[in-house]
Formats: C-alpha cells, sequence, structure tokens
C-alpha cells in the first residue's frame, strides 16, 4: 500500500502527521485538506492525480441545485466489491465527485456487498458507485441489487465502472444498474453531470 509506506517512511519527521493519518483514513470531505498542503510536501496532490477545480463550475452549481432539492446534500457512496485491489479508477471518481460539491464516502477495497448495501443505508446514499476489475462483476452486482432491494434501497441508482464487456454491460442494465462505465469513458465530468441527472426528483429509479 503505497499510502501506508509513505507513512512508515516521513512520519517521524514530519511535523503534520495528524493530517497525514486522516490522509491515510481517506476522510474526503475533511475541510483542513483545502489547503492542499500535499502539493507542497511532494509535488503531487493527495490523490495522486492534478488537483483540478477550474471547469467544475456548471457541474457545481448543478450540485447545487439537485442537493437544494433534495433537502441536503447530494450523498455519493464508492467502493469495490471483490478481491480487485485496484482503486485508481475509483479514487479518481471519488475526489472529482467531492471537488464537484457531492458528499462523498469513499469505502474502500475488497468490500463484500453486504458491506456496501449496509454502508447505503447508513450513509443515507443517493446513487452508489461501483469499480469492479476483477472479472465478477455480474455475480457481485446481481447480489448487490438483490440486498439493496431486501434493505428497501431499490430506488438508489446504482453505477458500475469496470472491464466490462458490451454483452455483460447489457445485463447489468437488465438487472437495474443505472449506468455502465468502461475505460472508454474517461470523461469524469461527464460521469458527474450523469450522477447529478440520476437523483434529479422524479428521475428514473435503478
Amino acid at each position: 500500500d503505497d499510502l501506508h509506506y509513505l507513512w512508515e517512511l516521513i512520519q517521524p519527521h514530519f511535523k503534520y502527521r495528524d493530517k497525514l493519518r486522516k490522509l491515510y483514513t481517506l476522510d474526503f470531505n475533511d475541510s483542513e485538506f483545502e489547503d492542499n498542503w500535499m502539493t507542497n510536501l511532494i509535488g503531487v496532490d493527495r490523490t495522486g492525480y492534478p488537483y483540478r477545480t477550474e471547469g467544475l463550475e456548471d457541474i457545481r452549481e448543478a450540485v447545487d441545485a439537485v442537493s437544494t432539492r433534495l433537502g441536503r446534500r447530494l450523498k455519493f457512496v464508492v467502493g469495490k466489491p471483490g478481491l480487485d485491489g485496484h482503486s485508481n479508477g475509483a479514487e479518481q471518481i471519488a475526489f472529482r465527485a467531492r471537488d464537484c460539491g457531492m458528499d462523498i464516502t469513499y469505502e474502500g477495497i475488497r468490500l463484500t456487498p453486504e458491506q456496501i448495501v449496509t454502508a447505503a443505508q447508513d450513509q443515507q446514499a443517493h446513487v452508489v458507485g461501483l469499480s469492479i476489475l476483477s472479472g465478477s462483476h455480474l455475480p457481485l452486482i446481481e447480489d448487490l441489487l438483490d440486498r439493496m432491494r431486501g434493505a428497501g434501497l431499490g430506488h438508489v441508482p446504482v453505477i458500475v465502472g469496470g472491464i466490462i464487456p458490451d454483452e455483460d454491460a447489457a445485463r447489468l442494465r437488465a438487472m437495474g444498474v443505472a449506468r455502465v462505465y468502461t475505460p472508454k469513458d474517461f470523461q469524469l465530468n461527464t460521469i458527474m453531470m450523469d450522477i447529478v441527472a440520476l437523483v434529479e426528483p422524479g428521475a428514473a429509479a435503478a
């Protein structure tokens, strides 16, 4: 784990050790991170990707508007079910959603469908986003959707990203997945606007 290695390497000498500990726990909504302190420390932002806010004004306005109509901030829960540990894509989505003004919770990797459903319920998610690169997207998503319906969350849109063949993407949509994203869908801002559209009051449920 790169973050754990970084923590062990510089923790004894780093005066902002409390902030680094918060980074390791991936508290995306902590306002203390808004000073972009890690960029100044090692030349990259805390995600490992360029820290961008330019060009997001329209999306921020859309998030604010839909949050007002929902009665609270748009809540987006992101996680990786199954044994897949490659988290870069999920983290990019989580940080872009946060930068667009969403209330984002990233649950991490190697989750069970049960854990994700519990998180969605506890966090009162408006949208659940899943990243799966292990090839087990069909059984994992089928299990998760069954559990969501059993928990009374069948109205919550689920979006899925990963290495997903077209025929599998069609099967996922038939199961009830609201959106399926593959590597060709690399425009993060388009995905953000899709999320806003999914949670508009009156939008079709997943």
